[in-house]
């Protein structure tokens, strides 16, 4: 359903977006689980390190020496970091989304080098 965005309010890393029609708890209630689609062009420009998560989904995993893990199937936030859910042959893996894992996101190759812990995707090797 089309709306038109009567206001933005930045808060951190959260953003509060106002819908114009959508004026109290019971109405907003009632959108509550829906996606919100933004033209790339007007994006909010994020700071380096930082993605959106349709940008992620659809990259590869893949260790320091080049061995593919899988792909990016979904990003799900918790409150201590993101979980990356990451589709390979043998079903899905929740790869935490923290600096001691992650060692670099190439959007360009749509790539994501990874360092996971130990056992994390043992067996999982796609070649």
């Amino acid at each position: 359903m089309p709306c038109e965005i009567e206001s933005v309010k930045n808060r951190g890393d959260e953003i509060y977006v106002k819908l114009k029609g959508i004026d109290d708890r019971t109405q907003a209630e009632m959108i509550v689980g829906q996606y919100l689609f933004v033209d790339e062009s007007e994006r909010k420009k994020l700071l380096p390190g930082k993605f959106f998560h349709d940008d992620l989904i659809g990259c590869a995993v893949v260790s320091e020496s080049g061995k593919r893990y899988g792909i990016v199937k979904e990003i799900q936030q918790f409150p201590a970091h993101k979980i990356y859910v990451v589709r390979t042959d043998r079903g899905d893996v929740l790869l935490p989304a923290v600096e001691e894992f992650i060692r670099s996101v190439d959007l360009t190759t749509k790539k994501i080098v990874v360092r996971p812990p130990e056992g994390l995707f043992d067996g999982e090797m796609i070649e």
